[in-house]
């Protein structure tokens, strides 16, 4: 405590001022406490939870759920994401409107233990801000056919027919130079 009075002491230094340099800066520190925004005055935060499949109610409730954040003026929309997977259809949904919103979308898969497999991992590709908590993966996100042509003789190397990459518009629109699919071991 002494070196910091001899340190203002040194720099207040002696004169008619030295008395007053004290008041002066307590009441710039007040004016800025006063007029700094509180955090009760940002924008608010949208939480959506998914712990299940992706299907049509799951893709519901994500779509609305960022398109309500944008109406609201909401300063990000954060999905806590644990999925086996779903349907294309479905995620495919959540992408375009992850893709089209214009509130940041971050996507976390928690809790621990948690994953984003298949549609999940394409969620997270997709999303503006992809973030794991500790002991959570995500993958695999192969395409599986599920009956129609292929069966016993169709080729497991040959890429889908009707399956294009739906990671690669999330990729490119936030202009990720690395193709993580190579990370992830995705065959797609």
């Amino acid at each position: 405590m002494r070196r910091i009075a001899h340190a203002w002491l040194a720099v207040a230094g002696p004169g008619p001022l030295a008395l007053l340099r004290p008041m002066i800066a307590c009441a710039t520190l007040l004016f800025l406490l006063l007029w700094t925004p509180s955090a009760a005055a940002l924008a608010p935060v949208t939480l959506l939870t998914v712990d299940g499949a992706i299907g049509p109610a799951s893709a519901d409730y994500l779509a609305r759920g960022i398109a309500r954040a944008a109406q609201d003026g909401h300063q990000l929309v954060i999905i806590e994401l644990d999925t086996p997977g779903g349907l294309d259809t479905s995620m495919r949904t959540v992408v375009k409107a992850i893709l089209g919103s214009p509130v940041p979308v971050a996507v976390y898969v928690a809790p621990p233990g948690a994953r984003a497999a298949s549609a999940g991992t394409f969620i997270l590709m997709a999303s503006h801000i992809a973030a794991m908590a500790p002991g959570t993966n995500l993958g695999a996100a192969t395409p599986v056919q599920l009956g129609g042509p292929g069966g016993a003789d169709a080729d497991p190397d040959a890429p889908p027919d009707s399956a294009p990459d739906p990671g690669r518009a999330g990729r490119k629109q936030r202009e990720r130079t690395n193709d993580p699919r190579e990370r992830l071991n995705i065959d797609i």
